[in-house]
């Protein structure tokens, strides 16, 4: 698509950049800062009075090459499992429906494959009132600080995908990879083997101001596989960059390298199928009533609480300057001697008949 180079106009440095026109496909590292912004500036004007959970539901690695081979029918599976796991917990022990906003991950820090969705959930939820109330819905809040116990959580999480997964499979709707079609009972056993691994379900938490909200969702919505600032240097055919060792207490940002065709195997599997939807809702805030929906909780809410702050639009207005502020980078100013300012130094040409696509 072109672009251009910038250089900067401190002459003890002339450091360099590259700056390139915007392909505007939702997997590139450089096209989904704006996307972000307006996506997160409308979930602003959706917060409610409460506190937020944050919580991860993986699976176990030994599906993932059936993920591979299905996987827009075996990730909307995550979706649906997790989501109905978390409903099933606020019905058994509140009564009531929460709001969840629900994001697809299929990657690890070194760009390993690792199918997880982060999940940000009210802390509370929209409960139909009994004939004695004058209403006929109240909102119910969670006083824990804890959202659920993990380990029941995490059974009732397997239980829905393991069945769920059964019932594609009885319908053959799924394609099966060579190692799963040498004897028929293959994919039984490897249903079974999940059973000894850990479904890992995490739940941090809860985020207590509307700012932590809104920054947790900056920092994951339209994140993707693999950003450019970790890339350290491309040298014989080697592709060296840095990433997280959460299992390492001491050392966190380690660094590592890959061949520069195994470094775009391992990005290449992080795309999604086109038209996939990596984000949802669920719950009251799902996508059919959410506005009004969102508007009945605040109004419940200040009947239960009438302390507890509303968040009118002009006090959303202020969270989201105050967001935009805090954020702010001065991108004129040299990255390497932090004294220049990087000025446009030479364009870079299109290439001729390459085109956009947003996929």
């Amino acid at each position: 698509m072109g672009g251009h180079i910038y250089r900067c106009d401190n002459e003890a440095c002339g450091h360099e950049e590259q700056a390139y026109n915007s392909c505007r496909n939702r997997n590139c590292p450089k096209c989904q800062y704006s996307a972000k912004e307006l996506w997160v500036e409308e979930r602003v004007r959706e917060l409610l009075p409460v506190a937020y959970y944050h919580v991860v539901f993986t699976v176990p690695h030994v599906f993932n090459e059936l993920m591979m081979y299905n996987r827009e029918i075996l990730y909307n599976l995550v979706f649906q499992a997790s989501q109905e796991a978390v409903k099933t917990h606020f019905i058994n022990k509140y009564q009531a429906t929460p709001g969840i906003i629900s994001l697809l991950h299929t990657w690890g820090s070194n760009i390993s494959y690792h199918v997880h969705t982060h999940m940000l959930i009210t802390a509370g939820g929209i409960k139909k009132a009994d004939a004695k109330m004058k209403t006929s819905e109240v909102w119910v809040d969670s006083k824990e600080n804890y959202i659920f116990p993990v380990k029941g959580i995490t059974e009732i999480y397997r239980a829905i995908y393991v069945k769920k997964l059964r019932k594609h499979l009885r319908k053959s709707k799924l394609k099966l990879p060579a190692s799963l079609i040498k004897y028929p009972m293959a994919i039984e056993d490897l249903i079974d083997s999940s059973f000894k691994h850990d479904w890992v379900v995490y739940a941090a938490k809860p985020f207590l101001a509307p700012i932590h909200v809104l920054e947790y969702l900056g920092n994951y919505t339209h994140r993707i596989a693999f950003s450019n600032h970790r890339i350290l240097k491309i040298e014989n055919d080697r592709v060296y960059f840095t990433y997280k060792d959460y299992k390492d207490k001491e050392v966190l940002i380690k660094e590592t390298s890959l061949a520069c065709t195994d470094f775009c195997r391992r990005y290449l599997m992080h795309v999604v199928p086109r038209g996939f939807v990596r984000i949802r809702f669920y719950g009251f805030m799902a996508n059919k009533s959410r506005k009004k929906n969102i508007e009945k909780a605040r109004g419940l809410i200040a009947v239960m609480d009438p302390k507890k702050e509303v968040l009118d639009s002009e006090k959303l207005a202020v969270i989201i300057e105050d967001l935009k502020l805090k954020h702010k980078t001065d991108s004129d100013l040299c990255a390497l001697c932090k004294i220049g300012t990087m000025q446009k130094y030479q364009d870079i040409p299109k290439i001729p008949g390459f085109r956009r696509d947003s996929s």
